[in-house]
């Protein structure tokens, strides 16, 4: 059983196939997922985590969805204000404006949608630690926020 176990955490933090993006970093298969690490030198908000996950078919991402990430890096800083205003409306509105103040800005990670999806990529906050685990989903379309939602 621990045998079965160690293969499958093995499975999922081991890559299949590592390759690299000209201008962006290393592109890493994995079982169940596609993640790029962004190159030290690659222009990137320091608050976007380095490593973004992407929905790709076995052959990878498509050239639309790494320009998404070469945009993404350089678009994440003039819309972050619109995107905390949008968090702090959807507290508001679920009737929990206090909540805005438990994400943790300084932890964003990015997660790249598949081309056919209706939104573009999704960014994710987390809340910070001492208030519990929820982690907070901004999806976008064309660089507008186009929905928000929690998840624990």
């Amino acid at each position: 059983m621990d045998h079965a176990l160690d293969e499958s955490i093995r499975r999922i933090k081991t890559p299949i196939q590592v390759s690299s993006v000209a201008g962006l970093g290393e592109l890493r298969q994995f079982a169940d997922r596609w993640e790029i690490e962004l190159c030290p030198d690659a222009p990137h908000p320091s608050i976007i985590a380095p490593t973004i996950s992407i929905d790709a078919p076995d052959e990878g991402p498509t050239p639309e969805q790494l320009d998404l990430i070469r945009q993404l890096t350089q678009k994440y800083a003039s819309i972050e204000s619109k995107i905390r205003e949008e968090l702090q409306s959807y507290f508001a509105d679920m009737g929990a404006p206090e909540d805005y103040e438990t994400v943790d800005f300084g932890s964003v990670d990015a997660h790249i949608l598949s081309p056919d999806d209706e939104i573009d990529l999704e960014v994710w906050y987390s809340s910070i630690p001492e208030h519990g685990y929820m982690e907070y989903s901004v999806c976008l379309r064309d660089w507008k926020v186009h929905e928000i939602y929690g998840s624990d």
